[in-house]
């Protein structure tokens, strides 16, 4: 084995707590205690003043302080009372303790491996920790299939197979395949297989709303003998629910169907409810108690206003609770749960709609990182995936072309969902201990939505270890891109290539460039003004609604000024509207004259 560490960040966890110890003496030149606490994912930190702390302090900062708030991914800031005695950000000497920080970290990837010694323990415990995964390849070609409508009709292409047995063989999998790859004739082949084998006894499939009966026809399609229970969104009226909840406990179904706002209908039994929530609830209180402490230590506990950090975790804790008044109430119909059902097998189509699931972390002020709070349906999945996960033969696939858009908590909310156990196993199950591994939050200069220029802190720019990372990812992920498709398509069909539809005049689309009418000037300076006017605005939620207002004004303005106002006098001469049906004349001609 062998180091694929290609970058330390000053709190990863495969760094012991004796190694932060001995680079804070190597700093101060005294003596210096770490610990790590693995329950609130936090490092405490004891250190004398030595003969070269003054080096790596700044005024109101000293250099214990600065480590311990980097180590515990919190900003460092100074600050200092007023003459009411009040406090107040030193933004001066906070803006120089950042710098200070800055050197630190840097200092720290210097010294962390120029000791021999050091570095091969730091080697070591990496491989053992995070290197220890290999991307398995899988073969599906033997799959035989039985019950599958003859080839001729419908034939299995290469990617699909090894899908197929992919989900056989494992019992979680991310479907992460491109659009138009055959996602639910592969996912429909998974369920039936498992069930002809014994693997599963009834495979559940929650889908949009829109596409029940779509799904339900292509298990047809693909299986004409098979049992399907496609339930709507009337079968989960209250009046229905009993008797639809009892068809699909004592029927012997090959695949149950049903719809994602419905899916939340079926609640799993209480007592492990009561369990999960407990949990959420210790986790959402520390998270309480971590902001209110970083409020009082970056100054902004003293308002009217709560701060914002507190105010967040708070919202968590207020959902949790309401979770579990209701279930000590009773609120809920007495109906059969998910575990009574007799589900073992769950598959989620379009399952980047379930992205928004809860965390915590200490970061504040930082971009790119959601809602902590998340949603109630992806909370009601996450548990019904725990549920599946404590059976000894419970299995669940994700199907999505879009698992991760742009967020570091996107990847580690996919992990949370499919790879719960490789996540404790490595240390990594708070998203503090998973972000200080993988990515870091970094300040850059950013354009605001005014065009201006402005310093914002975000998650995500600059990535470490992502061979770990990604092997992680794939353990539990069958990816599958257009470019693979065409690949095995040729290989398979010598002489062939994949029948994509070409696009006429051989580009992907034709880009028109449209000046904006004085209408429209006019309306997106006014429009402009109110972006600029957004730091005015103190209330952050009512920022945040101001800013989402803006923006749907911009979107509507580009397009016609009258999307705004439909009494506006301009008639948008040479805009977008005109322009496109113009368009569409010239094609429809073109084409009628061709056919005529």
């Amino acid at each position: 084995r062998y180091s694929s560490v290609t970058g330390v960040q000053t709190c990863a966890l495969p760094i012991s707590a004796e190694v932060y110890a001995n680079f804070l003496t190597h700093l101060t030149g005294a003596p210096a205690t770490v610990r790590f606490s693995a329950l609130t994912n936090g490092f405490a930190v004891t250190a004398e003043a030595g003969s070269k702390s003054s080096q790596w302090s700044s005024e109101g900062a000293p250099v214990d302080y600065i480590v311990t708030r980097t180590l515990n991914s919190k900003p460092v800031v100074v600050t200092t009372k007023d003459e009411h005695g009040n406090t107040q950000i030193d933004r001066e000497a906070t803006a120089l303790a950042g710098l200070k920080a800055r050197e630190i970290v840097a200092e720290f990837g210097d010294w962390v491996f120029k000791d021999g010694e050091r570095r091969q323990r730091l080697v070591e415990l990496f491989n053992e920790k995070f290197n220890t995964r290999v991307v398995r390849q899988y073969s599906g070609q033997h799959l035989a299939l039985p019950g599958k409508v003859p080839d001729a009709i419908i034939k299995m292409r290469r990617h699909q197979m090894n899908a197929v047995w992919r989900g056989i063989y494992e019992r979680f999998m991310l479907m992460d395949h491109t659009v138009g790859a055959g996602k639910t004739f592969t996912a429909i082949a998974r369920a039936m297989e498992r069930r002809r084998m014994g693997l599963s006894r009834k495979p559940m499939v929650a889908v949009p709303n829109h596409l029940v009966e779509q799904w339900a026809a292509d298990v047809y399609r693909l299986y004409p003998g098979a049992k399907v229970l496609a339930a709507g969104k009337k079968d989960f009226e209250a009046k229905r629910r009993r008797r639809l909840f009892g068809k699909i406990a004592t029927g012997d179904w090959d695949i149950v169907i049903v719809p994602h706002s419905s899916f939340g209908y079926i609640g799993i039994a209480p007592e492990t409810e009561a369990r999960y929530l407990e949990l959420e609830m210790a986790q959402a209180q520390a998270a309480i108690e971590d902001a209110w402490q970083q409020a009082q230590e970056d100054g902004t506990a003293g308002g009217r206003r709560k701060p914002f950090g507190v105010k967040e975790a708070e919202r968590l804790a207020d959902k949790i609770q309401a979770r579990m008044d209701r279930l000590a109430e009773g609120v809920r119909d007495r109906l059969l749960t998910f575990e009574q059902l007799g589900v073992d097998d769950l598959t989620v189509d379009e399952a980047h709609e379930f992205k928004n699931l809860y965390y915590s972390s200490n970061l504040t002020g930082v971009r790119g990182m959601g809602d902590k709070s998340g949603s109630r349906k992806a909370n009601d999945l996450y548990n019904k995936v725990r549920v599946l996960r404590e059976q000894p033969t419970g299995s669940v696939t994700f199907l999505t072309g879009t698992p991760i858009s742009n967020s570091a908590v996107e990847m580690y909310t996919v992990l949370r969902y499919l790879a719960a156990d490789s996540l404790k196993d490595m240390g990594l199950e708070h998203f503090d201990a998973f972000r200080s591994q993988f990515v870091e939050h970094s300040s850059a200069f950013e354009p605001t939505e005014s065009g201006r220029l402005k310093e914002v802190t975000r998650l995500g720019r600059t990535w470490s270890n992502m061979r770990s990372l990604m092997d992680l990812y794939y353990q539990v992920t069958d990816a599958v891109s257009l470019d693979d498709i065409k690949q095995w398509y040729a290989e398979d069909n010598p002489g062939k290539s994949f029948p994509v539809p070409r696009i006429a005049g051989g580009k992907d689309r034709t880009l028109i460039a449209i000046k904006p009418t004085p209408a429209q000037e006019s309306a997106l300076t006014e429009i402009m003004a109110g972006f600029d006017g957004l730091e005015d605005i103190s209330d952050p939620y009512e920022r945040n609604a101001e800013r989402l207002r803006l923006m749907d004004r911009a979107r509507k303005v580009s397009l016609d000024v009258r999307a705004v106002d439909p009494r506006h006098p301009s008639t948008e001469a040479g805009g977008k509207l005109q322009q496109v049906s113009e368009n569409i004349k010239r094609i429809t001609t073109v084409r009628l004259n061709e056919l005529c």
